[in-house]
C-alpha cells in the first residue's frame, strides 16, 4: 500500500490524560508483530505515516524523521528512541514531545495505544 492510498479507521478511543497527554486507541486486525513492524520498519512506516524514518526504530538511539516523500532536509526532525521492547512498547522523543506506543494482543489482533505527551499543554 502506498501512503497516498492509506485510509485510517475510526479511532477506538481518544481522550486527554493529565493536562498534557493525548491518548489514542485503535483495535487493529493484525498481530502485534505485524503492528510493531509498521511502527518501526522504515519501508512499512512509509506506507502510512506523514514522515519517513532514516533507520529502523526497533532499537534505542538517535534517528531522524523527514516529512513524507519530500526528501527536504529542512523538513527533518531529530528523534531519540528511548525504549524499544518488541513487540510491546516503543517510545521516542520528537522535539520536546514524547510518543509512547503500547501494543496489546487481543482476540482479534492488537490494541494499539498511543500516549502523546506534549510540552505545552495549551
Amino acid at each position: 500500500m502506498k501512503r497516498e492510498n492509506f485510509r485510517p479507521s475510526p479511532l477506538g478511543d481518544a481522550r486527554i490524560e493529565k493536562p498534557s497527554t493525548l491518548v489514542f486507541v485503535r483495535e487493529l486486525r493484525a498481530p502485534p508483530e505485524r503492528v510493531w513492524a509498521a511502527l518501526t520498519d522504515p519501508a512499512k512506516i512509509a506506507q502510512w505515516a506523514p514522515f519517513d524514518a532514516n533507520r529502523d526504530l526497533a532499537t534505542t538511539g538517535s534517528a531522524a524523521l523527514v516529512a513524507g516523500g519530500t526528501g527536504d532536509p529542512s523538513e527533518t526532525s531529530a528523534i531519540v528512541v528511548k525504549r524499544a521492547d518488541p513487540p510491546r512498547v516503543l517510545e521516542y522523543t520528537w522535539g520536546n514531545d514524547l510518543l509512547h506506543w503500547e501494543l496489546e494482543p487481543i482476540a482479534t489482533g492488537t490494541r494499539l495505544t498511543l500516549r502523546h505527551t506534549v510540552e505545552d499543554a495549551g
